[in-house]
């Protein structure tokens, strides 16, 4: 009923906002707004000050429907950006006119931040196409990339097993600079420990099938085959080849997954690579 009550809110706001904006009298928008909803005249009275109340309309207006604020000018105006943006990729995605005039409505009043909205119409004036990652696997790095030593910039984090990646915090045991090395029979990622740092356990990598490795380390130069390495190529990262892989850090020999927490790396290749996308 809650939910309801908010969509009622924000969607007359934004008609009240859209159809004052095509020219449409105070009758048409409340005949409108009526019709649409099945609201009875306590109801709609009702919705009114509610939005009054949320300073969306101005309070001290003896109108059937007052002024939008400018907080609700605002608001309104980013609903009906919100509104278009659905409707459009709903309609992209083959749902009917009809149809996706009526679920854009209700996806806007759910989902209407301004930085997703940014986006859903990127997304769709690409067509999509540049704002979905495109998985690549180390086959199509030989296909592409000639046998040599390519600059990666890498960034180590590091968090508790089990908590989601926002919550880490940056690890400095490695250099930032690093290598992607393409050779005929391997590929593999270089990291580059400071030659300074204190801790001394093993370090560990985990490969796409969940399976922990002990990684090879020759004079602070850690070895991670590209089979254990998601890597992932998107426009939007300036043609940018992106690798991420997880690490563990043991005492010993003992197996990475007794570890409780776990440390990630991020890379990204600093050399274009045009002939993925």
């Amino acid at each position: 009923m809650v939910k309801e009550k908010k969509y009622l809110q924000k969607d007359s706001l934004r008609m009240i906002f859209q159809m004052r904006k095509c020219g449409f009298d105070e009758k048409q928008i409340k005949k409108t707004i009526i019709t649409e909803h099945d609201l009875t005249d306590y109801r709609w009275k009702a919705n009114i000050e509610k939005l009054q109340q949320a300073g969306f309309l101005e309070t001290d207006s003896e109108a059937t429907i007052p002024a939008l604020t400018e907080r609700g000018i605002t608001y309104a105006r980013q609903l009906q950006y919100a509104t278009d943006g659905w409707n459009q990729f709903l309609q992209m995605t083959g749902v009917d006119e009809n149809t996706a005039d009526k679920d854009s409505r209700l996806m806007a009043c759910e989902i209407s931040e301004e930085e997703k909205i940014a986006n859903l119409w990127k997304f769709i004036n690409t067509g999509g196409r540049n704002a979905i990652p495109k998985s690549v696997d180390f086959h199509t790095l030989w296909k592409i990339l000639e046998p040599g030593k390519y600059q990666v910039w890498f960034s180590f984090y590091i968090t508790e097993i089990g908590q989601e990646r926002k919550t880490a915090l940056e690890d400095l045991r490695f250099e930032r600079e690093g290598w992607l090395h393409i050779e005929p029979w391997e590929i593999w990622l270089e990291l580059i420990e400071h030659q300074d740092h204190t801790d001394e356990r093993t370090i560990w990598y985990q490969d796409t099938d969940g399976i922990w490795h002990k990684a090879e380390s020759e004079d602070h130069r850690i070895k991670i085959p590209a089979t254990a390495v998601h890597m992932e190529y998107k426009r939007q990262w300036m043609d940018g080849l992106h690798c991420t892989c997880n690490l563990g850090f043991v005492a010993g020999d003992d197996a990475a997954y007794k570890e409780n927490t776990i440390r990630f790396l991020d890379a990204k290749l600093l050399q274009e690579i045009p002939g993925i996308g």
